[in-house]
């Protein structure tokens, strides 16, 4: 007979939820990742892509945000909203801050290495 190795984390997964440590240890099935960070860069590069293209407006975005709750659907609303946010205000930083000045009208502030 094989000898049962405890842990801490075993002992306090078994006493909080027999499911979850039958699912965990015994099935060897783990909960999926957190994609906040994935989900993040997907709509800012989409936004990025339709800015550039000048095709960036309210629809769009919206559309970009159905997207990834048609692709995740284990995403809750309050998450979307704070992914569209977030985004935005990345998006509208990026575009500040590589926006020709009123004072240099001919080049971009982008970095040349960009």
């Amino acid at each position: 007979m094989e000898k049962l190795k405890l842990s801490y984390s075993k002992i306090n997964t078994f006493l909080n939820c027999r499911m979850k440590y039958h699912w965990i240890y015994d099935e060897r099935l783990y909960p999926k990742a957190k994609a906040y960070p994935l989900k993040l860069g997907i709509i800012v590069h989409r936004m990025l892509h339709l800015w550039q293209i000048d095709k960036l407006t309210k629809e769009h975005i919206n559309n970009i945000v159905r997207d990834i709750t048609n692709t995740y659907p284990e995403t809750e609303p309050a998450e979307i909203q704070s992914l569209a946010f977030e985004a935005t205000t990345l998006v509208r930083g990026c575009l500040l801050y590589t926006s020709p000045s009123p004072r240099d009208r001919t080049r971009s502030r982008m970095p040349s290495s960009a």
